[in-house]
């Protein structure tokens, strides 16, 4: 293959990878609007027939992902630094935790979340309902991250500081 093709392919994939992280933080923004826009009923003033519907037509959004947007944003409501982190990283990351948060600790795990991987923070969760993490496992964890971060999984500022 030519080098000029190359070129070119490596600049039809860096402007993909643009257009779908730009793709990924509109969806983000769209799912923060659900609970304003189901609670004064716009989409019933708009003629759709629910929720679902409306967010669907026009957003491109699944049943799952506008339930799940729901649910999430309305249990951190009163919870302003995990609403930071779902508004930059997106609800999926606050799935492993869901079931832990409450006011008194959601500081100490938008922090979790806002520095380890969604993959990371699971298995940080799922080990620590088995027990306390030990240092062995801490260490794994950073590799783990370390491992994310390098296949451009996970940016480097949000690398496992624990």
């Amino acid at each position: 293959m030519k080098k000029s093709m190359k070129l070119e392919h490596k600049e039809i994939h860096e402007k993909f990878q643009t257009y779908g992280k730009n793709a990924r933080e509109w969806m983000r923004k769209c799912i923060l609007m659900l609970p304003e826009i189901d609670d004064n009923r716009i989409w019933e003033q708009k003629g759709f027939e629910s929720l679902t519907h409306y967010a669907a037509v026009l957003a491109g959004m699944g049943r799952d992902t506008v339930n799940d947007g729901l649910r999430i944003l309305r249990k951190t409501a009163n919870m302003p630094h995990i609403r930071a982190v779902i508004e930059k990283k997106g609800i999926n990351i606050i799935k492993p935790i869901e079931n832990l948060l409450n006011v008194e600790n959601e500081e100490s795990w938008a922090k979790k979340a806002m520095e380890m991987s969604m993959h990371v923070l699971q298995t940080y969760v799922r080990d620590l309902r088995r027990g306390a993490p030990s240092e062995n496992q801490k260490n794994e964890y950073q590799q783990a991250n370390h491992i994310f971060e390098n296949a451009g999984f996970v940016d480097s500022e949000e690398a496992v500081k624990i």
